[in-house]
């Protein structure tokens, strides 16, 4: 019964490495190759583009607390107007910060997001930290990966950045993955063979959530850019494409500061002349 157990986990861990070696592969060779020839092609349009889509919002934001004011019979003073300013520009930068679709430039904390939500939430995530305290794997995954200062094993070279990555971005989903395929797990603590099996039966389960739930997150992540760029990057008519659809974006962002600047030029002109009568 426990050979048979010992041999599922040694599949499923296996199964595991094999996916988590999917995601450091996308996260530390394919994603930085995606976004250094995005930012080569378009990343002055994406720049100006991220600005003026920023500036938009910020007026937009603004004209509506200025005419929400002004309906609540509020005198919109120095001090209103420069709460406002101050309101606006926040709601904007969470706006941009938190949108469902991040551009190519602002996908840079895609892996650390995706690992903090629940891709298929059917699949509950069982939050390692109370087994493991974060400090604890990481001073085993070390142990593992690094037994000799002088000596650099495959294993060093492939996990030791990532490890590192997710121990100072505090993510304990992505350690702890790192410690279940790396740190073989001991149930021979327990005397009991009732208790030696029961402790496989949850690993395995354990390693069961985990491998479906890496994998979903690497689907969804193949969905979004820059790896759904993946074969179009290189194509001519698709590089002509998406450039007209940024400069296309650019214009009509511009339109919208332009419409809101009217706004709040009227919106000022009625205030003052309000004020004085």
């Amino acid at each position: 019964m426990i050979s048979a157990l010992e041999n599922k986990i040694n599949i499923l861990r296996d199964e595991l490495n094999f996916t988590v070696n999917k995601w450091v592969n996308l996260q530390y060779e394919v994603y930085p190759k995606l976004t250094h020839q995005y930012t080569n092609l378009f990343g002055p349009l994406e720049y100006k583009l991220r600005n003026k889509s920023l500036t938009s919002e910020i007026m937009k934001i603004k004209t509506e607390l200025l005419l929400s004011k002004i309906k609540e019979g509020v005198e919109i003073t120095q001090q209103i107007y420069e709460e406002i300013d101050l309101v606006a520009q926040k709601q904007a930068d969470y706006s941009s910060k938190n949108k469902d679709t991040p551009t190519v430039e602002e996908s840079k904390d895609i892996f650390d997001k995706m690992d903090h939500i629940a891709v298929n939430p059917l699949l509950p995530i069982k939050r390692d930290s109370e087994q493991y305290g974060i400090s604890k794997m990481y001073r085993d995954l070390v142990k593992r990966l690094h037994p000799d200062c002088n000596e650099k094993t495959s294993l060093f070279e492939r996990y030791w950045a990532p490890v590192q990555g997710a121990y100072q971005n505090n993510n304990v989903e992505r350690l702890s993955l790192y410690h279940k395929i790396l740190c073989p797990y001991d149930y021979k603590n327990f005397r009991e063979q009732q208790t030696q099996i029961n402790q496989l039966c949850d690993h395995i389960r354990d390693l069961e959530m985990s491998l479906e739930r890496e994998k979903s997150k690497i689907a969804k992540i193949l969905e979004t850019e820059p790896f759904s760029l993946q074969g179009k990057i290189e194509n001519d008519r698709w590089i002509s494409r998406r450039r007209q659809k940024l400069e296309s974006q650019i214009f009509y962002a511009e339109l919208s500061i332009r419409k809101n600047e009217r706004k709040l030029r009227a919106i000022t002109d009625y205030s003052m002349q309000r004020s004085a009568s």
